[in-house]
């Protein structure tokens, strides 16, 4: 099983002058920007990892060497807008499932699925590499307020505290504890198997 980012949002949730607001700075030149623009990325990318929802709206694709062993294909990642194509390569090339083979289950709660309709089979012939693919959109569009809060609140603390990441001692190095308001922010969004 194989999720691979296609596409990455096309905006941020904060632009960089509403991230400067945020961590109450007024300084102009190219390097400060590109760092903002930095942290803003990977604090809606540590969002998304801890919660496993996407922000924004999201190309994905993914893949796995096998026919699913159930009526239905879980997608990994949370939470599904769209499916664009079920592909699959067989020793004859690529095909297209037939769309109205299955059904679409977006759920904004959970993780999406393709569910095969009453009567229907996955095909048999053996599959090639890379296998059954389907290609996506997911993501949170608008973002929901708390993500974009915690989003906001790992921004201003790694600005105003670029070595918290990681502290050393003479003889270990210590993890730093991201804010408890991050983490009570994120808490309801988590989903299963990701605590």
């Amino acid at each position: 099983m194989n999720a691979i980012l296609v596409a990455a949002p096309a905006a941020e949730p904060y632009p960089v002058a509403e991230a400067k607001a945020l961590v109450r700075t007024t300084i102009q030149s190219a390097d400060h920007d590109a760092m903002l623009t930095r942290l803003i990325r990977t604090s809606r990318m540590m969002v998304e990892d801890q919660t496993g929802r996407t922000i924004g709206s999201q190309q994905w694709q993914y893949s796995q060497a096998y026919w699913p062993k159930s009526r239905y294909l879980t997608l990994q990642v949370c939470p599904l807008i769209s499916v664009q194509a079920v592909t699959y390569i067989t020793a004859d090339g690529t095909q297209t499932l037939n769309p109205n083979m299955y059904t679409v289950q977006a759920r904004p709660d959970t993780y999406g699925r393709v569910v095969l309709n009453s009567g229907q089979t996955w095909p048999t012939a053996v599959l090639l590499h890379p296998g059954l693919t389907v290609a996506y959109t997911c993501g949170h569009a608008p973002v929901p307020e708390q993500l974009k809060e915690a989003i906001g609140t790992l921004i201003v603390y790694w600005y105003d505290n670029p070595e918290a990441a990681i502290a050393s001692t003479a003889y270990k190095a210590e993890v730093g504890i991201l804010p408890l308001r991050y983490q009570e922010l994120i808490a309801p969004f988590i989903l299963w198997g990701r605590r």
